[in-house]
């Protein structure tokens, strides 16, 4: 028969189909069974084993990174209650306020924010005590000297409320030595030196003093 076959059934008797090896089906590029099974196992173990370290090293990457971006819990209550504090100051809803922005100290001791706006409730309060308690805190635990300035100039405005103008000096004094350009402090400096407020510091006193404290504290902010 050679490489020839006879086909049989209706209508296909007589009729020869020649089939040719498989050999030579793929002209030379054949893979013998045998030959080629071991090696192809091989590749896939190889490619099994690579492709597993890389979906662990992918895991890995991902569980660090979230690690390292999400905040601890208490520091995540903190500044929410630090945002709802803030909500609270905008209305001028100062005790509720202060009540969230207590929460947030109580959770994160370091969060300078709910100290400043504690300070902020406190000064529209007018409860002075707490205020520059407050305010001390903010100046250590921000150094930056914007924000050095900005409180400094925020504890002589008290100072200056409630008549100890030469308190008031001292940290005019120091918030433009923290920013020499920082006018708010400037002007607060240069008020100070007028003749008005050396005759209020030294002569007034009793329900006159109180009325002009009164005075300067709305017309500072």
């Amino acid at each position: 028969m050679g490489n020839q076959m006879k086909l049989s059934g209706n209508g296909s008797a007589g009729r020869r189909v020649s089939r040719l090896p498989t050999s030579r089906i793929f002209q030379g590029h054949q893979v013998e069974a045998k030959k080629g099974g071991p090696m192809r196992r091989m590749l896939w173990f190889l490619a099994a084993v690579i492709g597993l370290a890389f979906l662990g090293g992918c895991s890995s990457y991902r569980t660090v990174v979230a690690a390292e971006n999400e905040p601890p819990g208490q520091i995540r209550a903190s500044r929410a209650h630090t945002r709802n504090g803030i909500r609270f100051y905008e209305r001028g809803h100062y005790r509720k306020a202060i009540h969230q922005f207590e929460l947030a100290i109580a959770e994160d001791r370091s969060n300078w924010e709910a100290h400043y706006y504690l300070a902020e409730c406190y000064r529209a309060l007018r409860e002075y005590d707490p205020c520059l308690r407050h305010y001390h805190i903010v100046l250590e635990l921000r150094s930056e000297p914007a924000w050095v300035a900005r409180v400094e100039y925020k504890i002589g405005w008290v100072h200056e409320g409630r008549g100890k103008y030469k308190d008031a000096r001292l940290h005019y004094e120091r918030a433009l030595a923290a920013a020499p350009g920082y006018e708010p402090a400037k002007r607060a400096k240069a008020r100070l030196g007028s003749k008005k407020y050396k005759d209020r510091g030294t002569r007034m006193t009793g329900a006159a003093a109180a009325k002009a404290r009164k005075k300067t504290i709305n017309r500072v902010f």
